[in-house]
């Protein structure tokens, strides 16, 4: 059995003496082969790494990686990490880094063989990932003030999220419990109080989005082997996508503010793209200008629809039944 815990607190040497800067670290570790690593820089910052002893049954955890690194004050993290049975033996790795202040990262695994990350610099920001069942993985990366993310992969397999927000006030929630397969979710944020909300609940459900600007929504829901890659630039947009059943595809681009774009495909093998494409086939909807109105729903099968617009106020509608 082998376990290791290392645990690294800064000192502050003034006129030749030594005070501890009051942080709190903390490794409980039941099982084998599992290795934890704490380095706090600064003052009042908390961790903690539990590997084993937690949730149902109280598994232990089996060959599991920790690693937590905090630099500045009253940053918060914590790790938890089990098998999802008292034989398992699957690798999990999960590591947080935070500097600044008044930070919050928690990731738990109920299983092993997952993986997860947690990135942020600034104050106050907030980021959680939950995983079970086994092969998924997280990424959170914020850089700014008062973002929160939280990445849901609870009974899930497969499943990767990469969520990368930059700016100040940026919220992302993405579910991906009960998928399976393959689904996967990218975002690169940059701007303000920016709102995403996404659900994948199949196989090889995936979403590509990009935001530039601020106070834009977003919300996605997929609930099988729907593609949506979406891009915005601007302000105070509102974008609604409802993937309800099998094979549909969306590809989206908006440049300008206060534009709303609401897209229903609730029917299978329904295609908003342009023929032809790359990258999951782009630019089904563009739309350029401020305040334009586009709604879209395809609740049929087999049916394709394409949207530009250029210009202010205009309203496009499009009913396939």
């Amino acid at each position: 059995m082998k376990t290791l815990a290392t645990l690294t607190t800064a000192l502050l040497f003034t006129a030749g003496s030594a005070f501890a800067q009051s942080n709190d670290a903390t490794v409980d570790q039941i099982g084998n082969d599992n290795d934890s690593e704490i380095t706090q820089i600064g003052s009042s910052n908390t961790a903690y790494i539990q590997q084993g002893g937690f949730g149902g049954g109280a598994v232990q955890s089996n060959n599991a990686d920790a690693t937590i690194e905090q630099a500045g004050s009253m940053n918060d993290a914590t790790i938890n990490q089990r098998q999802g049975f008292s034989g398992g033996t699957a690798v999990s790795m999960h590591s947080i880094d935070q500097d600044g202040s008044m930070n919050e990262a928690v990731l738990t695994t109920f299983n092993g063989g997952n993986s997860g990350e947690i990135t942020q610099v600034g104050d106050d920001n907030y980021a959680r990932g939950r995983q079970s069942s086994s092969v998924n993985s997280i990424e959170i990366l914020q850089d700014g003030s008062g973002n929160s993310a939280d990445v849901n992969q609870l009974t899930s397999s497969g499943s990767l999220a990469e969520v990368s927000q930059t700016g100040s006030g940026n919220s992302t929630t993405v579910d991906q419990s009960d998928a399976s397969g393959d689904a996967q979710y990218f975002e690169t944020t940059t701007g303000d109080d920016n709102s995403v909300t996404a659900s994948q609940s199949s196989t090889w459900a995936k979403v590509d989005l990009s935001i530039e600007g601020s106070s834009n929504t977003v919300t996605a829901e997929q609930d099988r082997t729907d593609k949506a890659v979406m891009d915005i630039v601007g302000d105070s947009n509102l974008l609604s996508v409802i993937q309800g059943f099998d094979r549909n595809t969306l590809g989206a681009s908006i440049t300008g503010s206060s534009n709303t774009i609401m897209v229903s495909q609730t029917g299978m093998d329904n295609d908003i793209i342009e023929l032809g494409s790359g990258h999951w086939n782009k630019d089904g909807i563009v739309v350029n200008g401020d305040a334009n109105m586009v709604d879209i729903s395809q609740a049929s099968d087999m049916n394709r629809a394409s949207v530009s617009i250029s210009g202010n106020s205009n309203t496009a509608t499009i009913t396939q039944d």
